[in-house]
């Protein structure tokens, strides 16, 4: 068996110098994703990072009663694709 060698780390200081104070230096790893931008909810605070997603939220979910019912169980969905792989899922046997 071969072992590997560990991959290098770069060496920051401790702190860096900025205005004359000394503030802690912190390192992001290169691969972690922080998104620049995120729509929050305005009235339950879920945060999206599309705009679209944060609109089918506020028109199908947020706040809203679900309206596709099951035919076949009491299950409710709020969107209609959940709705209908609900059915595909659980009731593939009524549906020949």
């Amino acid at each position: 068996m071969w072992s590997r060698s560990p991959i290098p780390v770069p060496s920051l200081p401790s702190s860096l110098e900025i205005e004359g104070k000394y503030e802690e230096a912190r390192w992001i790893p290169s691969w972690s994703y922080i998104p620049m931008t995120s729509h929050a909810c305005y009235k339950c605070q879920r945060i999206y990072r599309r705009k679209q997603a944060l609109s089918r939220h506020l028109k199908y979910e947020c706040g809203i009663e679900a309206q596709f019912h099951c035919p076949h169980c009491p299950h409710r969905s709020k969107l209609k694709e959940n709705w209908r792989r609900h059915i595909a899922l659980r009731h593939f046997h009524l549906n020949k």
